[in-house]
């Protein structure tokens, strides 16, 4: 039964001919599950394989020998942590290999790996448990070298990046030139209407009005740059989305705005008016996304990230005060995602210079460097929800605002 595994016959198992759900006639799983079998897949496959015992490398393929550079069977019985180039990132997979095996009997973790000639290269770690009745016999865990992904990514963000500065740089020049240009014609005027001094004070209230408009522009510069962090308390989320709310007018009457603070949410350190400034550009971006009018919700909730594996970014474990604004506007597809963070980016026509700026890139900044993040969720015609994270202070019953107290 097992004769006759040539490359004709490999290829019909690939093509599955005579159905996808229909096994070969020759091929039965005693065969497959043979010990050469078993053994040919773990020798050649491209995969780096091993198996540990606590942290001893017990066995590995060759695969996993190349990768690091090392001679064939070199590696068994040396601790992995020589395959770190750092004992801190070492500790970090480890830590998230035993939370994840632990908790689900799986984890995934890209790391970095040093070579026998202590160059380093990306990769992707994959663990669970070798026999999952058994623990004693060890961890499997699987190598992949992502080097070129990696690559790949880095050179699409520093494009991405150049193409923000682009935009950021053209639209502060553009918004600058106006202003200048407006100071220059009430300059000229004013000359003009020397001996009209009620005519000189209307000029001079309006350089006044163009003067705390630059320093808008300049304050959320620092805002998109810095965070704008500059006075820290301790705060009720609930209390801050309240007071974005009563500063907040919709421009559509029939918008319906839906409140639903949680009553026992956890304090945050922030700046108040900061995080102000972030509802109040969600909550207009989502009214202005709702051109026939709807439905715009605001939600508070306490959350823990305990598995930060399902986030393309670095999340830090722990508690979270979550913050979700949502609308049922026109939505976003997902090419407009990727840059709705961008300073000076907008949907809005190329003229519509006063609902351009930097917005959600202001948002991000703010919310960044109040340690935390954010995320978008939408789809094209059906609505946007964007969700602020912010870290909470420890979650204790002393430290919450619980209804109950009030």
């Amino acid at each position: 039964m097992t004769q006759g595994h040539d490359r004709t016959s490999l290829d019909s198992i690939f093509i599955q001919q005579g159905g996808p759900d229909q096994a070969p006639p020759y091929f039965t799983e005693s065969d497959f599950f043979s010990r050469k079998n078993i053994k040919n897949v773990l020798i050649h496959s491209p995969v780096g394989i091993c198996i540990l015992h606590r942290t001893n490398i017990y066995w590995a393929n060759p695969a996993c020998h190349a990768m690091t550079g090392h001679e064939d069977r070199t590696l068994e019985n040396r601790s992995v942590r020589t395959l770190f180039p750092t004992d801190k990132e070492f500790k970090r997979v480890y830590n998230i290999f035993i939370a994840g095996i632990n908790r689900t009997g799986t984890a995934t973790v890209d790391s970095r790996l040093s070579r026998v000639d202590d160059t380093v290269f990306d990769c992707r770690l994959r663990a669970c448990w070798l026999d999952p009745g058994d623990h004693s016999q060890g961890v499997l865990i699987t190598v992949s070298d992502i080097t070129e992904i990696k690559s790949g990514q880095i050179r699409e963000n520093q494009a991405r990046k150049m193409e923000a500065i682009g935009l950021l740089a053209g639209g502060v020049s553009h918004d600058f030139n106006n202003l200048l240009m407006a100071l220059q014609g009430h300059l000229s005027l004013m000359g003009v209407n020397v001996n009209r001094p009620e005519k000189i004070k209307d000029h001079i209230r309006q350089m006044n009005r163009l003067i705390e408009t630059a320093a808008e522009v300049t304050g959320n510069l620092l805002g998109f740059a810095r965070g704008g962090k500059y006075q820290v308390d301790t705060l009720d989320i609930n209390q801050v989305v309240d007071m974005a709310l009563n500063v907040f007018q919709p421009g559509e009457k029939n918008i319906v705005i839906k409140k639903k603070p949680a009553p026992d949410l956890y304090k945050v350190n922030g700046d108040r008016s900061q995080l102000e400034q972030v509802l109040l550009n969600l909550l207009v971006n989502g009214s202005q996304a709702m051109v026939d009018g709807g439905t715009l919700t605001i939600e508070t909730r306490n959350i823990t990230i305990k598995d930060t594996n399902c986030f393309h970014f670095d999340v830090a474990p722990g508690t979270y005060v979550e913050i979700s604004v949502q609308d049922t506007g026109i939505g976003m597809d997902e090419t407009i995602q990727k840059k709705i963070f961008d300073p000076f980016f907008s949907t809005k026509m190329a003229g519509d210079i006063k609902r351009r700026g930097l917005g959600l890139s202001t948002v991000f900044g703010i919310v960044k460097n109040h340690g935390g993040f954010i995320t978008v969720e939408s789809n094209k015609n059906a609505g946007s929800l964007f969700r602020v994270a912010l870290p909470s202070l420890p979650p204790l019953d002393s430290q919450r605002f619980d209804s109950r107290d009030t």
